[in-house]
């Protein structure tokens, strides 16, 4: 997952932390390098602070293990608090851990919680996610046709897998074409 370095505010507001933004900018297009002591302080000092895009940073790092120890439940954590904030992204990714049982128990109810949350702000990999658990049935009833309309909102947002399990689901007869 790419980390965040945008939701800063406005330049001509006053409120960019540029020093914040080029620490992440630098990490992605190099690929993940390793961060500071310090840079890794400040964005904890700003998730603490309720900043969700330093939460779910902050998140990733742990999640990755990237220039702190894995640590999933820490990961698990900081998911939380940005998801609780409404940050769609990080709602898919605290799906994914409780899908998974990364950090947190294994709980499809949970995973199918956090997971609509997201998709229905239209986050893509979310919709592709809770198609995947109405297709297997897992934290919800098995239903192909709400599979389908999930599959289907993914793909026209360019998700290539969502289009390959529509299609799977269209040539085994599970849905009709107009599903």
């Amino acid at each position: 997952m790419p980390v965040k370095y945008y939701d800063f505010g406005l330049p001509f507001l006053g409120i960019v932390d540029y020093n914040y933004i080029i620490q992440f900018v630098n990490l992605n297009e190099n690929g993940g390098m390793e961060l500071t002591e310090g840079q890794i302080k400040r964005i904890q000092k700003r998730a603490e602070r309720g900043k969700a895009v330093a939460q779910y940073n902050l998140a990733e790092l742990y999640y990755d293990g990237r220039s702190v120890g894995q640590d999933y439940a820490e990961a698990a954590m900081w998911f939380r608090k940005a998801a609780e904030q409404g940050d769609a992204e990080a709602q898919n990714r605290l799906g994914v851990m409780y899908e998974e049982g990364f950090g947190v128990e294994k709980d499809y109810t949970e995973a199918e919680k956090w997971y609509r949350k997201s998709a229905e702000q239209g986050e893509s990999c979310a919709q592709l996610n809770l198609g995947n658990l109405y297709e297997e049935g897992r934290g919800v009833e098995q239903n192909y046709a709400e599979a389908a309309n999930w599959y289907l909102k993914a793909a026209e947002q360019g998700e290539s897998e969502a289009v390959s399990k529509w299609d799977s689901l269209l040539e085994r007869g599970l849905i009709l074409e107009d599903d």
